[in-house]
């Protein structure tokens, strides 16, 4: 696991939550940008996942299977600059911190967490996270939230993008999240 990506392990952890029956079925420059100044589009539901936000004006939006890519028109869906928001059932109960590490240990070793709060989203404990780490070459930086809304129903939202652009995709988060 040492040489995989970050967007495979990602992709490995929805996997991993699919077979083990967990889960069911150019922007705006933010560096001066709070979230309540960036504008979002159209209200966007995953019935699947069990979510909605609202969209990301000029990024390309794909949903399957509870999980939502927003690439941002000169991004790629590696590498950002992107938002992803994956949401579903656990058959098992499963905490915060459970949906956390397991998170957390599929990651290859370049990727350092610089950053890791507790906090509260929906009125349940959220693991939010920044971090950094090489993929496909390329140096990226992640921002991770990660919750259990009930013992059976998990949420994650994801911005990521090479550390340079990271900016331009961080308010996004926060508008997104808010919503």
């Amino acid at each position: 696991m040492k040489n995989k990506s970050f967007y495979v392990m990602l992709s490995i952890l929805i996997i991993v939550s699919l077979s083990c029956n967990f889960i069911s079925g150019k922007g705006i420059s933010s560096e001066n940008k709070s979230s309540s100044e960036v504008e979002l589009g159209e209200v966007y539901t995953s019935s699947e996942g069990g979510y909605s936000f609202r969209s990301i004006p000029g990024y390309s939006l794909e949903e399957q299977w509870g999980i939502t890519f927003m690439v941002a028109p000169d991004g790629d869906d590696k590498n950002g600059p992107l938002i992803s928001l994956i949401g579903g059932l656990n058959n098992e109960p499963r905490s915060s911190q459970e949906i956390y590490f397991s998170f957390l240990d599929s990651l290859n070793s370049s990727f350092e967490v610089l950053e890791e709060t507790t906090s509260t989203f929906a009125d349940a404990e959220a693991y939010d996270a920044h971090l950094e780490g090489e993929q496909d070459g390329e140096f990226i930086h992640v921002r991770i939230l990660i919750s259990a809304i009930t013992p059976t129903q998990q949420f994650t939202l994801a911005a990521i993008a090479p550390a340079d652009r990271f900016e331009e995709v961080a308010p996004y988060f926060n508008a997104v999240l808010e919503t």
